[in-house]
């Protein structure tokens, strides 16, 4: 797998939109092998016909000084999709990102955990059908998952949980962060929370 540091990426794009196969995933990067590192990376207007407006992976990732802007998907995950896999990002920030479907910044899929620290999503959607869910992130799978010192801002979905939609048990903590100018169409302006064994801790 690849260790990429000091790096920029700018206007990339896939034309592949077959849902079923990597093909069209991840606008950047597709990662399906081993753990990736990325430092000091950006990436600039990228886009995916799939998952992944930026990045798509089945692996672990861990991203530090990781800024991704621009970054749009006509599926899951305007600025990443994660499946499968643990998702670590420090410092790393996302901008202007959006989705066709659910995660306008990030979508982890089931058994996907996510650490972010000391980063920010905002100005991100999912907005382009009414059923679009997870403004910022959507949180699959019986996982937990910890947000420390983020800022939120300027979100919004179309149906449910403007900067959060947390779904199947995953369980959330969010210690630190700020939730500024966020909206959605239905259920939860800013937070949504579904499943018996779903939850949200704010510290």
């Amino acid at each position: 797998a690849p260790n990429i540091s000091n790096a920029t990426f700018t206007n990339n794009a896939t034309s592949g939109s077959d849902a079923d196969s990597p093909n069209g995933q991840g606008g950047t990067l597709y990662i399906a092998e081993g753990t990736t590192i990325l430092t000091d990376v950006a990436i600039n207007t990228s886009s995916s016909h799939v998952v992944g407006g930026a990045i798509a992976t089945t692996q672990h990732l861990n991203g530090t000084n990781l800024d991704i802007t621009d970054a749009t998907s006509s599926g899951d995950g305007g600025g990443i999709y994660a499946s499968g896999s643990d998702l670590t990002l420090l410092n790393s920030d996302f901008l202007r990102c959006g989705s066709g479907d659910d995660g306008g910044a990030i979508y982890l899929g089931s058994s996907t955990s996510l650490s972010m620290t000391n980063g920010s999503i905002i100005g991100t959607s999912a907005t382009d059908d009414a059923d679009d869910d997870g403004g910022g992130i959507r949180f699959t799978g019986q996982t937990d998952h910890l947000l420390t010192s983020v800022t939120f801002q300027d979100l919004a979905a179309n149906d449910m949980g403007g900067a959060l939609d947390i779904r199947d048990d995953a369980v959330v903590t969010v210690t630190g962060s700020s939730f500024t100018d966020i909206s959605s169409g239905n259920q939860g302006g800013c937070v949504r929370v579904e499943g018996t064994s779903g939850r949200l801790n704010v510290t």
